[in-house]
């Protein structure tokens, strides 16, 4: 992990109508909440805003695998609309930015254990984009 330790990251967990982020701090070894961001056309330069203010060298985005060759059509339309904002991310950074897709479905699972046994609610999914920054 030396390669990326002294970067800071910022973690994206995509939904439709929100954009959930965390990021890392490596200077103090801390991960700190964001919140969301609306999901519209602005959303790209807000997070580049971010990454401007935040130093950020790396994103990682959320994407479940897919590991069943018969995943739903439901399914496969999430894991298409998170490429295509990826994608579509990508072209509002500089070159220097990285974005890697990380498998989310460990990080969801681990969110509701964090919050305990609360009932699903917003901050889940900022905790979820927290958590993925824990494997870094």
């Amino acid at each position: 992990m030396h390669s990326i330790s002294m970067k800071h990251i910022l973690a994206v967990d995509w939904w439709r109508k929100k954009i959930w982020l965390a990021w890392k701090d490596w200077a103090v070894d801390m991960i700190f909440p964001i919140g969301y961001i609306v999901n519209t056309e602005s959303v790209y330069d807000d997070i580049a805003a971010i990454v401007v203010e935040k130093n950020i060298s790396l994103i990682l985005l959320g994407k479940p695998v897919l590991t069943d060759t018969h995943a739903s059509s439901k399914q496969q339309s999430i894991c298409d609309a998170i490429d295509a904002f990826g994608l579509a991310l990508e072209s509002h950074l500089p070159d220097s930015i990285t974005i890697c897709f990380v498998d989310e479905h460990y990080s969801s699972a681990m969110a509701g254990a964090t919050l305990w046994d609360f009932t699903k609610h917003v901050w889940e999914d900022v905790v979820a984009a927290m958590k993925l920054l824990e494997t870094c």
